[in-house]
């Protein structure tokens, strides 16, 4: 239900928060632009309650009454989603950066603050889980709200602003997609045991990723101004700072896995070394991603994420059934590594040119602090 949830906040969001982004940096009034996109994340309503009518119907007839409401009222919520993030963009936009840390953290925080409160009454079921997911919505919205005011006036380029967006939704879908079906189709291909040991290695892989979306927050900016060598920078940056991370967690990992998760859990170790590497690949191909969506290329954003998460999920089971979950690791690895490749080439830009030079290590930490 969690999983539907969040699926749908990208997909009903049509990629608009993302071309807000982009015209936040190009516009010095963003009234009109604002009121169009918090009158779309409004409408969005009835396509998510619509949704959430025949995936209920679908999948969730044999849960208990409590947590098919709290579902329906999670869909309900999805416009406050769409409008945060939207908030989200705009922070970005105007680099008030440590607004956009905190907007971005609510969520989460609030969530788990619920969670850990639920757990603690001995009240931790489904619907509570929604309902504490829901609450980090609400007041996300609610602070985005403060921070991003904009008078009430009339709406600008509303079909304009759907059609920048609908052309970066397919990209932002196949990025969410990839980090959910791969361990779908894990399970169906391995079973539950592997599943669990793909999960802990995807788990590990991802934790670089942050660093790689703040590199990506901090250029965007000069990726919609069509700065070349600072697009060409940013890759170098988020190329030096993820080879640190993936050093790092490559070698702490077979320590850790077994103390965090269990002994049972060392056959993990594998899978979560592919995935680490994999991690650095993830998060040159995020910033290129955001390059392509600053420089108006949402289509080619989208097709460079659908031809990679389509060659990693194409090689995911006969290499799993070949070499495990290390050969579900390895397709997800080379999935990756062909968004890279295909994004790097609609930017015209040399996979060696972005390889770090030694004065990129030092200017990495910088950015990354500013």
């Amino acid at each position: 239900m969690l999983a539907v949830i969040t699926f749908s906040q990208v997909m009903l969001g049509l990629g608009v928060p993302l071309a807000v982004r982009r015209r936040a940096v190009v516009m010095d009034d963003l009234t009109g632009v604002m009121n169009s996109a918090r009158l779309f994340a409004a409408l969005t309503i009835v396509p998510a309650l619509v949704m959430g009518f025949l995936v209920d119907l679908s999948f969730f007839g044999s849960e208990t009454t409590s947590s098919r409401i709290a579902f329906f009222i999670g869909m309900a919520a999805v416009p406050l989603a769409v409008s945060w993030a939207t908030d989200v963009s705009v922070l970005v936009a105007r680099e008030q950066y440590l607004r956009m840390a905190v907007l971005g953290l609510i969520q989460a925080a609030t969530s788990l603050v619920c969670v850990v409160s639920f757990w603690l009454a001995g009240g931790l079921d489904v619907a509570s889980v929604l309902y504490a997911n829901l609450a980090g919505s609400v007041l996300t919205f609610v602070v985005g709200l403060a921070w991003v005011r904009v008078p009430l006036r009339r709406h600008h380029e509303f079909a304009s602003l759907l059609r920048e967006g609908a052309s970066l939704t397919g990209g932002q879908l196949a990025s969410v997609a990839s980090g959910r079906l791969d361990q779908v189709l894990v399970l169906g291909a391995l079973g539950s045991t592997s599943a669990g040991l793909y999960s802990v290695a995807v788990t590990i892989g991802t934790l670089p990723l942050p660093i790689a979306q703040a590199v990506g927050a901090g250029a965007y900016p000069k990726f919609a101004n069509g700065d070349r060598e600072a697009t060409t920078s940013a890759m170098r940056h988020c190329a030096a700072l993820g080879i640190v991370a993936a050093l790092l967690l490559a070698m702490v990992s077979p320590f850790l896995i077994p103390i965090l998760f269990g002994h049972e859990f060392a056959g993990a170790v594998g899978a979560t070394l592919v995935s680490v590497l994999a991690s650095v690949s993830v998060g040159i191909a995020f910033v290129t991603s955001m390059a392509l969506a600053g420089a108006r290329m949402g289509n080619r954003m989208t097709a460079a994420q659908t031809v990679g998460l389509a060659v990693g999920l194409a090689l995911l089971t006969p290499l799993a059934m070949l070499w495990g979950v290390v050969g579900a690791a390895v397709a997800m690895l080379l999935g990756t590594v062909t968004t890279t490749t295909i994004s790097l080439h609609f930017l015209r830009l040399n996979p060696f040119s972005i390889f770090p030079r030694p004065v990129d290590w030092a200017g990495a930490i910088r950015f990354l602090v500013r």
